[in-house]
């Protein structure tokens, strides 16, 4: 809360690496700035939280002036961007292989994301147990399927989108 205090006119947030902060320290934050911010990145180590997901949708959902957003499938759900956003211009996702299907069945509606312009996927990494300090904690790397990322770049450049 006491960001929202001492920034009060706050229009880009940006959270990076090396925060060590709980999910549930960012919603009330997020939701006072919710309707003031045009830019939010949370670039925030998923292998410090736990293992479950953070969905933070019912806020980021509800930014009506965003533009720029750098999130994580971890905390922003993919069926969350087939509504609302109608100014995001910029999303930079970090998703996992398997979610690429599902990104590029939501793009494929013209209705979605309208205002989109640049979209970067980034590949996330799932790590294993966060209490483990083996090999196993260290991540999974898979790549992106060839064919499916082709079929993304296909669309984007259909709908005038740079990915």
């Amino acid at each position: 809360m006491a960001l929202s205090q001492i920034a009060p006119a706050l229009s880009d947030l940006w959270l990076n690496d090396g925060l060590m902060m709980q999910c549930q320290q960012l919603l009330i934050p997020l939701q006072l700035l919710a309707l003031q911010l045009m830019s939010l990145v949370l670039n925030l180590q998923e292998h410090w939280l736990p293992t479950v997901a953070c969905p933070m949708d019912n806020i980021i959902s509800t930014m009506p002036l965003l533009c720029t957003l750098y999130v994580s499938s971890f905390y922003l759900k993919l069926a969350t961007l087939s509504h609302g956003f109608s100014d995001l211009k910029i999303l930079d996702y970090c998703v996992i292989p398997q979610e690429l299907e599902e990104f590029i069945t939501i793009l494929s509606n013209p209705s979605t994301l309208p205002a989109l312009r640049k979209v970067t996927l980034i590949l996330r990494v799932s790590y294993g147990d966060s209490e483990s300090e083996d090999e196993s904690s260290q991540g999974d790397v898979e790549n992106f399927d060839t064919d499916m990322f082709k079929v993304l770049r296909a669309l984007c450049l259909k709908r005038g989108i740079k990915i």
